[in-house]
């Protein structure tokens, strides 16, 4: 199957694309929120603010992971299907 590698990368990365605008204005509050954070707290704290925006942004991380397990289950079944009807 890897040869249908390069849609599934095109397909991903469609997808992180979408959410990313869907979720544009969530990202801008939230940085906006944290810019208020690191002006309200002590400096050694700000690393910790950073951290924060570090799991916020690579929540989209998990978009790949789920695609293709979602596509695997998929061709999983299909060949399921076409091994059954062959019988």
């Amino acid at each position: 199957m890897e040869f249908l590698e390069p849609s599934i990368t095109h397909k991903v990365e469609e997808m992180i694309r979408e959410v990313e605008r869907k979720h544009a204005d969530d990202y801008k509050r939230f940085d906006s929120l944290l810019s208020k954070l690191k002006h309200a707290v002590p400096e050694h704290l700000h690393g910790t603010i950073a951290e924060i925006e570090d799991m916020y942004i690579k929540r989209v991380e998990d978009i790949e992971p789920i695609y293709r397990t979602g596509f695997e289950d998929c061709s999983k079944l299909i060949n399921c299907i076409l091994s059954y009807k062959a019988e």
